[in-house]
């Protein structure tokens, strides 16, 4: 998967989120996961990662997503 390809589905994965949609518990455990992981980096601002510019909640919902600092 590109990685504008992973931006589009994570947006979309958030988006629908809003609408009522749940990921499948292995998506929500997997995205929580990296959010404990993000909760400490010195790079997280808000919720966006200021190395790439991500929003965090919609990044890792998508399982091919990689964090820029490799801890994910």
């Amino acid at each position: 998967m590109t990685k504008i390809e992973q931006i589009f589905w994570g947006w979309a994965k958030y988006s629908f989120m809003t609408l009522g949609w749940k990921p499948k518990p292995e998506q929500w455990h997997l995205a929580e996961q990296r959010l404990y992981i993000c909760d400490d980096c010195p790079l997280r601002i808000n919720n966006k990662c200021s190395k790439c510019g991500c929003n965090l909640a919609a990044k890792t919902l998508v399982e091919e997503s990689k964090c820029p600092e490799g801890k994910w």
